[in-house]
């Protein structure tokens, strides 16, 4: 295909259309764009295909190639179905106003709600983060806005902020200890206030400020605790350590924020197809008479008190192409990741049918290696889950296959950091710091 026009085909253009249940994807309009037409055998059309990164290579395009090649800009994860009215007005002035990380978030609110439809699941538990934007901060620009897809990619250097910010979304949704770092320890000022916009189905938009250790926050010019009414954030984290005296199930229930209790549940679910690629997974109760098994460290009192009599556990599992199940500790890191992010996609799954969910995945370059977090988001992008995610990748240029999230790349140093989300792909040399 040349690199120069890369247009929809016919069936491309109707996969498009139908992924949207011919409706136009511009928020809040949902006009038909098919139905009778004027003789009983005619079908009046007036949607539209729109390319969120453009046909054309160069400049000419309205919103540039993105630096992906032909072949995936004329894939059907690189259109927008809208009406006629709106396929203009997007391409305005060469579509500066709609930037193609808006487009995609708006694709992938419209495919999840007609997904959800097709489900008959009340639209009215179904909303979307649509845009952070950090006004007065110690990192980034004042100003700085995101858009977040369904799956959106967070890419950069060490310490540009990437971390801070999911500090600051997850502490805005209620988990509030996220903020700790932020509340003016020592002799630094630190001053946080931002801004989030959520579709549910209207536009409202939240505002968190936090400084010292004080935390407003208002909602529609009113003041609200957080934003937990409105979105559920689930925020795993490799930087949680596992505490001496924790056994496997007390240390996932705390990586996953749930109970002790809820924690066989959720490892028999996570062992579906659906989740990833845990084939078994079970608790044992561990053996004194195993050399290395067991707690060697007393716990506390509270966690004594929640075991409630209970003996330490180790989880065995068997992944991939393991033929036996073995424990969770003699697992490689890339394997014990895929216990961790199955189990973490079980747990948003079931929020998110009850209420608007945010997963955060933040996970070293060992324990998530490019190949499972490409595969991670794709199955992640699907139809069967109903919550957004953001990944965090430990790499500057991460390996990945694009099929349709979006990518913000933090370039530069604090307090001048930027994100870029229009380029999925750019030469490493180009990524310059603004010092």
């Amino acid at each position: 295909m040349s690199e120069r026009e890369a247009n929809f085909t016919p069936k491309v253009r109707e996969t498009i259309a139908a992924r949207a249940g011919y409706r136009c994807s511009f928020p809040n309009c949902d006009e038909s764009t098919i139905g009778p037409g004027t003789d009983p055998d005619d079908v009046e059309r007036k949607g539209v295909a729109a390319h969120i990164f453009a046909s054309s290579n160069g400049t000419k395009g309205p919103r540039g190639t993105g630096g992906i090649s032909a072949d995936d800009r004329s894939n059907a994860s690189n259109g927008l179905w809208v009406c006629e009215d709106h396929g203009k007005i997007i391409d305005l002035e060469r579509g500066k106003n709609y930037p193609a990380s808006l487009l995609q978030a708006w694709k992938a609110l419209q495919e999840s709600r007609i997904a959800q439809e097709l489900r008959k699941v009340s639209i009215t538990q179904f909303g979307w983060l649509e845009r952070i934007t950090v006004e007065k901060n110690p990192l980034f620009e004042n100003g700085t806005a995101i858009v977040l897809g369904k799956v959106t990619l967070f890419v950069g250097r060490n310490r540009t902020g990437k971390s801070a910010l999911c500090e600051w979304i997850s502490g805005s949704a209620g988990n509030v200890h996220d903020l700790w770092r932020w509340s003016g320890i020592g002799d630094r000022l630190r001053e946080l206030n931002l801004r989030l916009t959520v579709l549910r189905p209207d536009r409202f938009e939240f505002v968190m400020h936090f400084q010292e250790h004080d935390l407003t926050c208002e909602y529609g010019g009113k003041r609200a605790p957080d934003l937990s009414h409105a979105i559920r954030v689930l925020y795993i984290q490799d930087g949680m350590k596992r505490r001496a005296w924790e056994d496997d199930a007390e240390f996932l229930a705390r990586l996953w924020g749930i109970h002790l209790y809820q924690v066989p549940q959720v490892l028999r679910d996570l062992c579906s197809s659906k989740y990833g690629y845990v084939k078994d997974a079970e608790l044992r109760i561990d053996s004194a008479e195993e050399p290395g098994d067991g707690v060697a460290i007393e716990p506390p009192a509270e966690f004594r008190n929640q075991r409630g009599g209970r003996h330490p556990v180790t989880l065995y599992a068997r992944i991939g192409d393991l033929q036996d199940s073995i424990p969770y500790a003699l697992l490689s890191s890339s394997e014990m990741s895929q216990v961790i992010v199955s189990g973490a996609m079980v747990v948003a799954d079931h929020y998110s049918a009850h209420k608007s969910t945010l997963l955060i995945l933040e996970l070293g370059g060992q324990l998530l290696p490019d190949e499972l977090l490409s595969s991670y988001s794709q199955k992640l992008q699907g139809a069967d889950f109903r919550f957004q995610t953001i990944f965090v990748s430990p790499s500057e240029r991460p390996r990945v296959g694009w099929t349709g999230w979006s990518i913000a790349r933090f370039i530069g140093k604090p307090p001048l950091v930027k994100i870029e989300q229009n380029s999925i792909e750019r030469d490493a040399a180009e990524v310059t710091d603004p010092s």
